[in-house]
């Protein structure tokens, strides 16, 4: 499997994923590894989309760039949005709760080749995630 990290998240908590991950073969990328911070989204996107396999991990609503979301629907390629509250906890807080989450993430994206999930801040019951309309 490969993750790739939008860039609303800190290229700490990409790298520390990468190193637990290391051990299952999985690859994780965070957006500046490998595109130019100008790059648009809408074109990354649809690079990540014609390799394949790709999982992208995002903090980003979409409510204000209908460009990207299209993007993304259109692709279907695979993307786990974490909901607003994410952006508010501290980078530890956000590093137990993204390692509590990593394996129902982990989880979908064996199971499903497209679609988008929310991945709220709270892990309750089993860590089911649901699947949400872009």
């Amino acid at each position: 499997m490969k993750f790739f990290f939008d860039r609303n998240w800190s290229p700490h908590l990409a790298a520390a994923i990468r190193e637990l991950c290391r051990s299952e073969r999985h690859e994780v990328i965070y957006l500046d590894e490998r595109f130019p911070k100008t790059y648009p989204d809408v074109e990354w996107i649809g690079t990540l989309a014609k390799e394949g396999s790709w999982s992208i991990v995002t903090m980003d609503r979409l409510r204000k760039n209908a460009a990207e979301r299209e993007a993304l629907r259109s692709t279907g390629i695979l993307t786990f949005i974490f909901t607003g509250q994410w952006s508010h906890l501290k980078e530890w807080d956000k590093a137990a709760a993204l390692v509590r989450w990593w394996p129902s993430i982990m989880n979908v994206s064996s199971a499903v080749a497209s679609g988008a999930f929310e991945v709220p801040v709270k892990f309750s019951g089993k860590g089911k995630l649901d699947q949400i309309k872009l």
